[in-house]
């Protein structure tokens, strides 16, 4: 089954919002590591976290629906759903680091 062009800018949506939570996680960890004692940039990462996972678990509910409505389109969403969800183990690694 052929893509719409909704179904086509939708990842399109999603793939820069797992890469963009994943870039602008990093640099805040690398932020706060290098700026110790700068307690706003670890605050500033806890409501990034919080915001992001809310986001993204938008983003991975609507894949799983798009997943079952065109289910022809299954490796389409898949995809979708594996780059969003790669942030997951990223995350928590991040959080291990800093409450270490």
């Amino acid at each position: 089954m052929q893509l719409t062009s909704l179904q086509i800018n939708f990842g399109k949506i999603s793939d820069f919002t797992a890469l963009a939570s994943f870039t602008t996680g990093t640099l805040l960890l690398l932020l706060g590591l290098t700026c110790k004692g700068f307690d706003l940039i670890f605050f500033i990462g806890y409501f990034f976290v919080i915001i992001a996972f809310l986001f993204n678990l938008s983003l991975l509910l609507i894949s799983l629906s798009l997943l079952f409505i065109y289910w022809k389109n299954w490796k389409f969403y898949l995809i979708r759903i594996l780059i969003l969800c790669a942030n997951i183990p990223v995350t928590l690694l991040y959080l291990y680091i800093i409450f270490k």
